[in-house]
């Protein structure tokens, strides 16, 4: 937290996360009408998640870095002070659960879903787990459930782009076709 790249790393993760928030809720804007009560209530979940998730990267990009760099009050994150406090713990246990329960949920409803690509699913949700026990195993194995997260998190973008554009084009044919553009003329009805 004293490092130079501290704060520009919890920077981008504060971005991330909240790019994360829209981006579930687009994805989840889509599947709504097939979701059903699971698929709702993994979206509740996985949005209060990462909005306790931004909770945790505010702290470490506005809080620990003021607490490290003041000798006499370093020893709150050294000694792991605040990360043990009761309340902190309590904060930490409710955002590990909610993500688990919304990662589990919400990616059982992509994976339900005929919208979008069932690896996406199976990709997002190992990758969240994989950073899950990645700290108990080492950073790096963190850094590959990230990226792995992040390309489930990807192919559904691309998917859903790549699919807006076919949809796109099928209108443009017909419309070119009924407008005899091709020199032939089709009649829609």
């Amino acid at each position: 937290m004293r490092s130079p790249g501290w704060v520009p790393l919890a920077l981008v993760a504060f971005a991330g996360v909240l790019a994360l928030l829209v981006g579930f809720y687009a994805v989840y804007a889509k599947m709504r009408a097939t979701a059903g009560l699971q698929g709702a209530v993994g979206f509740l979940f996985i949005e209060a998640a990462y909005l306790l998730q931004a909770c945790k990267v505010t702290w470490e990009l506005f809080l620990y870095p003021v607490i490290a760099r003041y000798p006499e009050t370093a020893f709150l994150l050294r000694d792991a002070v605040i990360k043990n406090d009761p309340a902190v713990l309590i904060f930490r246990i409710l955002a590990s659960a909610t993500i688990l329960i919304g990662i589990v949920l919400f990616c059982l409803s992509l994976y339900r879903s005929t919208i979008y690509p069932k690896p996406a699913a199976a990709l997002i949700f190992v990758g969240a787990a994989v950073y899950a026990l990645g700290p108990a195993i080492s950073v790096f194995v963190s850094i590959v459930g990230i990226f792995t997260f992040a390309v489930g998190c990807m192919l559904l973008g691309v998917y859903s782009l790549v699919m807006a554009r076919i949809k796109f084009l099928k209108r443009m044919l017909v419309r070119w076709l009924s407008l005899g553009l091709f020199g032939t003329r089709l009649v829609v009805l």
